[in-house]
């Protein structure tokens, strides 16, 4: 027994290695035990990095230097348990599954919950900007193609898509975290950004915590779902849509200040 024990503990002292190892990889801090709505906040350091692509769609274009200041954002999409937990339904169709991300969730309805979270925390949430989730995405200044792959051999390891969801949502976390320790932001779940979407805004961008053009029709949406191809899950990708729409692709993730 006592041998027994030995190995279960140096295996979890491994694990905890390997953990410490791959935040440390990419600047972020080792994230703490969940608070009392089970977020996991994990700190992103500030910095530079490209953001945009030039060999991307047209609204990728120009890529260009954004620097960031530090921020917290949740490990996980916000799934249907913390949703019911706080706004007391789930109106989901992709019910029976607590550990999986709440879709069918509007802009407006994300700032509805966002509120009410914020005030049983005691803290200011809100949603990422777009350039809070890019950089988050691509692992800082690495900027990564994909949520912790460059490559799209190896994407099935940190995404469901549709090549490998079966078209259905899953379990947050099943697959494996990116560079900063975050899990889905490639796939699973579109994510709401903060952002009303404006294909011509990196020509005049901000270099310094862009927070998007002062008024839109739609809200930007980033990370692909489910059911995505390669191409829409691209990091870089933007997609946006109307801040009222409720779709079965559509999520969101939370981030606050550091303080």
């Amino acid at each position: 027994m006592d041998r027994w024990l030995r190995k279960l503990s140096f295996a979890v002292f491994l694990a905890g290695l390997q953990v410490t190892a791959l935040a440390t990889r990419a600047g972020a801090e080792v994230a703490p035990a969940p608070d009392k709505l089970g977020f996991v906040w994990v700190s992103i350091p500030g910095g530079s990095f490209k953001m945009g692509s030039d060999g991307g769609e047209g609204d990728e274009k120009p890529a260009h230097t954004v620097k960031l200041k530090d921020f917290f954002m949740a490990k996980t999409e916000v799934t249907q348990a913390q949703w019911r937990q706080v706004m007391g339904e789930n109106h989901a169709s992709f019910k029976d599954c607590d550990a999986c991300p709440v879709t069918e969730v509007s802009w407006d309805e994300a700032q509805g919950f966002i509120a009410k979270a914020g005030k049983l925390l005691g803290e200011q949430l809100r949603l990422p900007t777009e350039a809070e989730w890019e950089y988050a995405a691509g692992g800082g200044a690495a900027h990564q193609g994909f949520a912790g792959t460059d490559s799209w051999e190896t994407l099935a390891q940190y995404a469901w898509y549709k090549v490998n969801s079966g078209r259905l949502l899953h379990p947050v976390c099943e697959k494996l975290p990116n560079l900063f320790g975050l899990c889905d932001m490639t796939g699973n779940a579109f994510e709401w950004c903060s952002d009303f979407y404006d294909r011509f805004y990196y020509e005049s961008s901000p270099a310094e915590n862009p927070t998007g053009p002062p008024e839109g029709e739609n809200r930007v949406l980033r990370g692909g779902c489910y059911n995505s191809l390669l191409s829409i899950a691209r990091n870089t990708q933007r997609y946006n849509s109307w801040q009222g729409a409720q779709t079965p692709y559509y999520g969101f993730r939370c981030v606050k200040n550091s303080h």
